[in-house]
């Protein structure tokens, strides 16, 4: 009996906790706070956050030129990948819990206001009724009461008549349902966290997939599908602003070809929930690294996507790691004004730094065919390609954020265009007829103008006199 007593006092106030505005808005200002700092600091793009060597020189490279001394704490708090921590999912689950608390609370009461029909006897529950008027009518009270009837079936009402002794009583609610859509808000929000959290967790976004000609590429995230790029065109204007781009694709589905397309601007491939965007292009530099056994460490495009300023002129640059070392290869490029190029006679600047050195170990120029030597490792220009670059992206969540978008709409729309309005009134008999007392509760705005013009329509066959009670 004890034990029994001290569950049901837990589950009380733990259901008084989440019923507590306060802490609904804690919560809301909580996920807000942590929704900021996912905008305004720098998060880890998704194929990096996935692999542990891969985000671990993402921290010491990329973050830390952001965020200095304050790039291991903030990676520990998980502040880099905000949107997957247990900060934001903890607070997601707890606002859902109290939403549900606070709807379960009230859902008995809005079941009954649409499933039962109270019918008013006491005349003191007109002294607490916004607006109220009396009628004095010269018909008989069965025919006031019918007569009211047919005025409120007119302005969309439902009603019931009730006679009881001498008096008449009669109800009248329009929009019964209306409460409810505070339900389909209140489960658009639930629905939109869903949402949000299922598209953190099993979508992915890539936004510099770069591929360059003759190129293929894996996607990754575990699609099985790899990209190879046929061909890049780009087309301008007299004055040289952009025409048109666009990539010339197959895709590959575990090495069988599934689809040819072109994808351009505002044109994205759609393959299987998988979006393929053509987002920017340029040149790429074509890159060999070998030890002094041999052993190709690299092999590959370097994407020149960067722009460094020398002598009062913009270069593009790339960067690539070297696999199994601490060097990093900064490939300074020729100024272009397109993505097109002459690759037998362009020249490539390669300069050799070691993970967060200040200046580099050593640097070249090399033609292409030719080889810069630095200690066991020897780099070699193999000219230059254009390459594409695509924003992949796959989010499953999608549709929940639509649906969660219907319903809070819907909703809105049932509480603010469709309010509830209640009517209630008593028909007493006179010696000249009958006394209609008339009372009418409703969320309308325009409530008054509205028993305004039930009233005029009734009184213009029985109404002999009408005063504000």
């Amino acid at each position: 009996m004890v034990r029994k007593s001290i569950v049901k006092s837990i589950s009380t106030e733990v259901r008084k906790f989440f019923m507590s505005i306060r802490v609904a808005l804690f919560l809301i200002g909580f996920l807000t706070f942590l929704s900021l700092i996912g905008l305004l600091l720098i998060q880890a793009p998704d194929e990096i956050r996935r692999n542990a060597m891969e985000y671990s020189w993402w921290l010491d490279n990329v973050a830390y030129e952001k965020t200095g001394v304050l790039t291991g704490t903030l990676a520990l708090l998980q502040f880099f990948n905000i949107f997957t921590s247990p900060w934001f999912i903890g607070g997601c689950f707890l606002l859902i819990v109290s939403i549900l608390f606070c709807m379960y609370n009230r859902f008995k009461s809005s079941i009954r206001l649409v499933t039962q029909t109270k019918i008013e006897k006491d005349i003191t529950f007109y002294d607490s009724v916004p607006l109220r008027s009396v009628l004095m009518s010269t018909e008989t009270p069965d025919h006031t009461s019918t007569f009211l009837s047919g005025v409120l079936k007119k302005h969309h009402y439902h009603t019931v008549i009730e006679k009881s002794g001498a008096n008449t009583y009669l109800t009248a609610d329009k929009n019964r349902f209306a409460p409810f859509g505070t339900y389909l808000s209140h489960l658009g929000i639930i629905v939109l966290i869903l949402g949000v959290v299922v598209g953190s967790f099993t979508g992915f976004r890539n936004t510099s997939f770069i591929i360059s000609e003759g190129e293929k590429r894996d996607v990754g995230f575990d699609t099985g599908l790899s990209l190879y790029l046929d061909s890049f065109q780009d087309e301008y204007w007299e004055n040289g602003s952009p025409k048109d781009y666009r990539s010339n694709i197959v895709l590959y589905k575990n090495t069988n070809e599934v689809r040819r397309s072109i994808i351009r601007v505002n044109h994205p491939l759609n393959y299987d929930g998988i979006r393929f965007y053509q987002s920017f292009f340029g040149l790429a530099a074509q890159i060999q690294v070998k030890n002094e056994n041999g052993s190709e460490l690299y092999y590959g495009p370097v994407p020149l996507t960067q722009q460094a300023e020398m002598n009062g002129r913009l270069y593009p640059v790339g960067m690539i790691r070297i696999p199994g070392t601490l060097l990093v290869l900064h490939i300074i490029g020729p100024v272009q004004r397109r993505a097109e190029s002459n690759s037998s006679t362009e020249r490539l600047a390669v300069h050799i730094y070691q993970s967060n050195s200040s200046g580099p170990l050593s640097m070249g120029v090399l033609q292409q065919g030719e080889t810069l030597r630095y200690s066991a490792l020897n780099i070699t220009n193999l000219g230059l390609k254009r390459f594409s670059g695509f924003e992949i992206k796959r989010d499953p969540g999608t549709w929940l954020i639509w649906l969660a978008s219907f319903l809070f709409v819907l909703g809105i729309m049932m509480v603010f265009y469709f309010p509830f309005s209640s009517v209630r009134a008593i028909v007493q008999t006179e010696s000249a007829g009958s006394r209609l007392v008339i009372g009418m509760s409703s969320r309308h705005r325009d409530a008054e103008a509205e028993l305004k013009s039930i009233l005029a329509d009734f009184g213009q066959h029985n109404v002999m006199s009408l005063r504000r009670l």
